[in-house]
């Protein structure tokens, strides 16, 4: 590479999370798999988006455990609570499909 071209390579690869040759290897293994190789942003999303599902997960474990003690009280459960936890369900998977075919889009040549 001509010094001009490893400074434009170190660049976008510190804008995208990697060191340069950590992008070289996950431009190589996107190009070759067609998988998605994540950066430092994209991995603490993913991160962060598991952690919230991981909440989500716990607060329907304590909504089944209600239901399994106390089945004659089912109109008692909120049904806006059951759609808000939809709606973040619906947030974290659109946000790991983002992440997802963004970093596949990023290796492709052009």
């Amino acid at each position: 590479m001509t010094p001009s071209e490893f400074a434009a390579v170190e660049a976008l690869a510190k804008s995208e999370g990697f060191s340069a040759p950590k992008w070289i290897v996950a431009l190589i293994r996107g190009r070759l798999t067609g998988q998605p190789q994540f950066g430092q942003p994209e991995l603490e999303a993913l991160t962060s988006s598991n952690l919230q599902l991981m909440k989500i997960g716990r607060n329907l474990n304590q909504v089944a455990k209600a239901l399994n003690t106390a089945p004659h009280e089912r109109g008692a459960f909120r049904v806006d609570l059951i759609e808000q936890i939809d709606s973040a369900i619906k947030v974290h998977t659109g946000k790991v499909a983002g992440l997802v075919s963004a970093s596949t889009r990023r290796w492709v040549l052009k």
